[in-house]
């Protein structure tokens, strides 16, 4: 009766979907009024476009392809392992070099939700600038972004940006708003040059507070299944843990400028400079974390799904009354170099310095005196190349940058060997390629040294020290190729990777490492056929382990098929896109979460299995404003398929509706 009731409701929400659709689209007319700004009046342009000399502007994404996609996951192609929705920790399934080497913190679980400074658009624009997107899930899911820029003059931009996100609990919820996530993120920029171009600036500022409960999974006791009932209503299924929260707190400036020497861009110099503090922070309540429903005086932390032989917060519990801890990264960064790009080629060179601070402090009275601090300055160097080869046709890039020294600060360094460890150091990466229209080949090789995490950590559940630890050394080759004709879109992405000395959290949640070579081998085809209004397109990925230990864990095949309708309506004043889209992956035993650590771990006990999630969606442009509507996890409940997890213990979305709006608005 209850998969009966299900399934009324999504065939009752679909044909609401539809006949939305088709009302907003008949309310419209197709308007003659010419407006004097719009998108061809407004562009934006990024730090790297200034850094590479480029004056082509880019203007604001007024696409619908994929606008229904709104989660994170989708957004990196699907890449990202979470536990179950947006704006709880994630990490790439895939394995994935270091994009920074020398000394990291190494607590990345939210990188995705931060809009990067680095990477960040400064608008210019005719008229003021509104950017408004909005998207609410029926299950009380949120994300907010709202932006306002204006041209203070001609060649004077400003602008503020800000972006919410909410999720609500997946499971024990205990009230009608009961939020797993709260997260907050405020931005603001500031573009300026001199008329003649000579001199840039672009400066930005965020703040990110990010607030999210852990609540460790839900809580099966031992030798039960779910059962289909229990997987509709999971939402209210027990938690393992209560009164558990981390924090991730950040700062960040970044200021680049550059100054063209002799007017002609044979010699231009080039600063900039970058501060971010970072605080990561978990908070326990009292004396038993664990539900009312899982409590046990003997054992204050129950293992996830059988696992009894990991101790599921730590595995090492040196103060189980009070289970708090703290880590503090501060990072100030000035690169100066000089770079050319008046031939057709493009040159650079620089030198980096960085001062860095880095604290973790265990909140245990009993334990206090166990803080780890790091301080130390890095200097680097490095340099690029961009030139056109064999007549232009193709375009060689290479890159390289390299660790020359490290100076622990012994005076303020708690333990000597860390100092020690970091100042033989000596990273470095090297990224080269050969792009065409037809594609691109690009090689990458690295040496980064193991992050301060993995090193040493002293916090109130877990210590230690491993001042052995190799840096990683990793190669990749990717060659990219497509070709498009009217009706046929065909494109195949092949990687190949070989990472020695890979650092991971093993099955004991103990730092480890694989100190012989692991290569692995994907393929990604894609395909597109374009049938007049009807498009179909399939992406299908396959990694394979071709030699070393199993210990970078994936998916052996990804699928991505979609088919939608799509055409102009009513007079050209609507432009659609309707249809269905499915996201498959085979079995793995994906890695663990453990909250304390706030890490994901390997483990051997959970084999995820195979399942599919078939979304509809419907995707409008109604002149600047885009909408979508989206039946998300359509097939739950189909042939008994009822659900599936992320994360080991972590439920994924169940079915649910979800609506947004893109609103852009330019006077």
């Amino acid at each position: 009766m209850n998969i009966f009731i299900d399934l009324n409701k999504k065939l009752i929400l679909l044909l609401f979907v539809g006949v939305t659709c088709v009302k907003l689209s008949a309310q419209i007319v197709n308007d003659s009024t010419v407006n004097t700004y719009g998108r061809k009046t407004t562009k934006f342009i990024k730090e790297s476009d200034v850094y590479y000399g480029g004056k082509t502007y880019s203007r604001p994404d007024t696409s619908i392809y994929n606008f229904h996609n709104y989660d994170f996951t989708h957004l990196n192609n699907q890449y990202l392992q979470n536990l179950g929705h947006i704006g709880t920790p994630s990490k790439t399934t895939f394995f994935s070099s270091p994009q920074r080497i020398g000394f990291r913190n190494g607590y990345t679980l939210f990188d995705a939700y931060v809009r990067d400074g680095n990477n960040h658009r400064y608008i210019d624009s005719r008229s003021p600038y509104t950017d408004a997107y909005y998207v609410q899930g029926i299950g009380g899911d949120t994300r907010l972004f709202a932006e306002f820029s204006r041209n203070i003059s001609r060649f004077v931009n400003a602008g503020v940006s800000y972006q919410r996100l909410i999720s609500q609990k997946q499971i024990d919820q205990r009230q009608q708003r009961d939020r797993q996530v709260d997260s907050e993120y405020f931005m603001m920029y500031f573009s300026a040059k001199t008329p003649n171009d000579r001199y840039q600036i672009l400066a930005n500022f965020y703040l990110l507070r990010h607030n999210a409960k852990e609540n460790g999974g839900e809580y099966l006791p031992s030798g039960t299944e779910k059962t289909a009932n229990s997987w509709i209503n999971s939402i209210s299924m027990p938690a393992m843990l209560q009164r558990v929260r981390s924090f991730e707190l950040r700062d960040n400036f970044k200021l680049y400028q550059q100054y063209d020497i002799f007017g002609r861009k044979e010699v231009v110099l080039f600063h900039s400079f970058h501060w971010e503090n970072h605080q990561n922070a978990l908070r326990v309540g009292s004396f038993g974390v664990l539900s009312t429903s899982t409590a046990n005086p003997s054992s204050p932390y129950r293992t996830p799904l059988g696992m009894s032989e990991i101790r599921f917060i730590s595995p090492k519990l040196k103060d189980s009354t009070y289970l708090e801890h703290t880590s503090g990264y501060e990072n100030r960064e000035n690169v100066i170099g000089l770079k050319s790009h008046a031939a057709e080629y493009f040159i650079s060179g620089y030198f980096k310095q960085r001062y860095i601070r880095y604290n973790q402090f265990p909140q245990s009275t009993q334990y206090m005196n166990d803080t780890s601090s790091a301080q130390l300055s890095e200097w680097l160097w490095g340099a690029e190349l961009i030139k056109p080869i064999l007549d232009s046709n193709f375009i060689l890039k290479a890159k390289i940058e390299n660790l020359i020294v490290n100076f622990p600060d012994l005076a303020r360094t708690k333990n000597k060997n860390l100092g020690t460890l970091y100042k033989n150091n000596f990273d470095y990466l090297i990224d080269a390629s050969i792009e065409s229209k037809w594609g691109f080949v690009k090689y990458k090789q690295s040496l980064v040294s193991p992050s301060f995490f993995f090193t040493q950590l002293s916090h109130n559940s877990t210590r230690w020290e491993n001042f052995s630890l190799k840096p990683t050394f990793s190669q990749e080759l990717i060659a990219f190729l497509s070709w498009k004709s009217k009706y046929l879109e065909l494109s195949l992405n092949a990687d190949i990777q070989n990472i020695n000395n890979y650092i991971y959290l093993g099955t004991d949640i103990m730092p480890t490492q694989e100190k012989n070579s692991i290569f692995i081998a994907s393929a990604t085809p894609f395909i597109r056929f374009n049938l007049n209004k009807v498009i179909i397109e399939s992406s299908v990925r396959k990694t394979h382990l071709i030699e070393g230990k199993d210990v970078i864990r994936f998916p052996e095949w990804l699928f991505y098929p979609k088919i939608y309708f799509q055409s102009w309506l009513f007079n050209r004043a609507t432009y659609v896109q309707i249809g269905f889209e499915g996201i498959g992956r085979t079995n793995y035993k994906a890695d663990a979460y453990s909250p304390a650590l706030q890490q994901f771990f390997l483990q051997d006990k959970v084999n995820l299995s195979e399942y599919w999630v078939v979304n509809f969606f419907a995707n409008l442009k109604i002149k600047n404003i885009r909408l979508f509507f989206k039946l998300s996890h359509l097939n739950q409940g189909y042939q008994n398929n009822f659900g599936y997890y992320t994360t080991p213990n972590y439920p994924g979305m169940r079915f649910t509706f979800q609506f947004g709006f893109n609103w852009l608005l330019f006077d």
